[in-house]
């Protein structure tokens, strides 16, 4: 886990809320990274079940974003993402905590 390299594997020494730190920079950097797939995924899903459909493939879609937008029309929506993997970075450590306490019982 990104964790026990960033820690150096002494995980338990470290104060929980560097420890969601950590978890919150993975979270985001990993959300930002495969936004734009999720944007294309979005606005095909919208598409989906009308007649005259304006994308044919995913890879249109993507051509038809940034001739409209862009790469910023890629990122559009991100902010609001970002402060959804809060509540990731939280489960993941609170994983951690639970995995750790039961394996010492």
């Amino acid at each position: 886990a990104a964790v026990d390299v960033v820690f150096n594997g002494e995980i338990r020494q470290v104060p929980l809320i560097q420890r969601w730190g950590v978890a919150q920079l993975v979270t985001s950097i990993t959300g930002t990274l495969v936004y734009p797939l999720d944007t294309i995924r979005r606005s095909m899903m919208m598409q989906a079940g009308q007649n005259n459909a304006r994308f044919k493939s995913s890879l249109g879609c993507g051509q038809a974003i940034w001739r409209g937008s862009g790469y910023r029309g890629f990122y559009r929506g991100l902010h609001a993402n970002l402060m959804r993997s809060v509540g990731g970075a939280c489960m993941l450590v609170l994983f951690d905590e639970v995995r750790h306490h039961l394996s010492t019982v």
